[in-house]
């Protein structure tokens, strides 16, 4: 998720909460993409102004990178190992650290490199507990006059370097069903576009290293460490003869993660319309959002322009860019 501004902690399980650091840093105006714990009390966050570190729970932050950070992942079991993805200009560029967070490292050896004219602003990375060494990255772009999925690259050695993994030898071109544009509306992949400045996700399985989901619009899944794809969950829904049926998960993807629970694997997928589960590793999704209460309006303007019709207007053109 993405806030603007602030850093806030809850000690008591969410039913107070208190802005982090000192007046300075609660000053700042930047946007926090993401925060990790790396220890008990030690903190990374990703913001549109650096990346912090805190050593006390929070009450105070030191900018440890400078420019603007997107995603922090660490390697697993063994949290000295950090990675973060970071935006400068039309691309992005991936950093590592081996002190736990205090000096960072750019790898640019088989990252994204988009060609003049060409755009890569926004990539998700995943790791997984079955192959530490492992990183996935899913990076979204334009290319020439195509947008969307702009590839799958994988690094088999903690980050040092990185291959391009899919589809078709290399970055974006035209969708095809054997080079799915997996960010889009389609059900097949020959779409193209996506709102991928604003919708992506990717999540690696902890127990099987070769399965691998990614997401914008619709949820994908791959079963041979990224190099092909099939539809997961659609947004609407899709019928495929043979396979599953009518597999519905809610558009605008944000997050996908997995949880240990020690006698099982569970799978979430965060979306704009709530919560979807899994309990087998995506064989089956099914919505979570017992107990929730939200709506969305919908429009331009004030409240009062914020009615049925704008709703409507808004639902069809999502169906006609699904055809």
């Amino acid at each position: 998720g993405e806030s603007n501004g602030k850093l806030w902690k809850s000690v008591d399980g969410g039913t107070n909460w208190a802005m982090t650091g000192d007046a300075s840093f609660q000053s700042m105006n930047t946007r926090v993409r993401d925060l990790k714990f790396i220890g008990t009390n030690t903190l990374l966050a990703a913001t549109s102004d650096g990346l912090f570190r805190s050593t006390d729970g929070g009450a105070s932050w030191t900018d440890v990178h400078p420019g603007e950070h997107m995603e922090i992942e660490i390697k697993p079991n063994d949290p000295a190992i950090l990675y973060s993805v970071k935006l400068v200009g039309s691309k992005t560029e991936f950093y590592k650290s081996e002190d736990t967070g205090l000096t960072w490292t750019l790898k640019p050896i088989g990252w994204p490199a988009p060609a003049n004219g060409d755009e890569q602003k926004r990539c998700e990375i995943s790791v997984s507990a079955a192959n530490p060494n492992l990183v996935y990255v899913l990076a979204s772009g334009d290319v020439g006059p195509d947008g969307g999925l702009y590839g799958i690259y994988k690094s088999t050695d903690a980050g040092e370097t990185f291959s391009f993994e899919c589809c078709e030898g290399a970055p974006g071109g035209a969708p095809t069903v054997t080079n799915p544009n997996i960010l889009g509306w389609s059900e097949d992949g020959t779409g193209d576009g996506g709102q991928y400045y604003y919708d992506l996700a990717l999540g690696a399985s902890p127990t099987d290293s070769d399965r691998l989901f990614g997401a914008g619009i619709n949820v994908w899944r791959s079963l041979n460490g990224g190099s092909d794809w099939t539809i997961n969950g659609h947004w609407v829904t899709w019928v495929q003869s043979g396979g599953l049926k009518h597999r519905y998960s809610h558009a605008d993807v944000h997050d996908i993660k997995f949880f240990d629970n020690g006698s099982s694997i569970d799978m979430w997928v965060a979306s704009d319309g709530g919560l979807f589960y899994s309990a087998s590793q995506g064989d089956t999704l099914e919505p979570r959002m017992h107990g929730i209460h939200g709506r969305l309006c919908y429009g331009r303007g004030n409240l009062s322009q914020w009615n049925t019709d704008s709703i409507q207007r808004h639902l069809q053109r999502r169906a006609s860019k699904s055809k």
